[in-house]
C-alpha cells in the first residue's frame, strides 16, 4: 500500500473538512465495540468511503465511519 504524503494529505484533510478541527481524545473501537457510538452526542459522521486514499473495512459488521461527538459532556 502506498502510504505517500499527499495521500495521507488528502485523507486527513477530507476528514477535517467533515468532521473538524482536533478533539480533545479519541476512541478507536474494535470488534463489538461500536456501539459506543449510541451514547455520544453526535455532532458529525462520514464514511469511510468518502474519504481518499482511506482502507475500507473487510469484516461486514464494521461499519466503516467516523463520528465526532461528545461523550456525556
Amino acid at each position: 500500500m502506498d502510504h505517500s504524503a499527499g495521500k495521507i494529505t488528502a485523507a486527513a484533510d477530507a476528514i477535517r473538512k467533515r468532521i473538524g478541527g482536533p478533539a480533545d481524545i479519541g476512541i478507536l473501537t474494535g470488534t463489538g465495540l461500536g456501539r459506543i457510538v449510541e451514547s455520544l452526542g453526535l455532532a458529525a459522521a462520514l464514511d469511510y468511503s468518502d474519504i481518499p486514499n482511506f482502507p475500507l473495512p473487510t469484516t461486514q459488521s464494521h461499519a466503516g465511519r467516523v463520528f465526532r461527538g461528545t461523550h456525556r459532556g
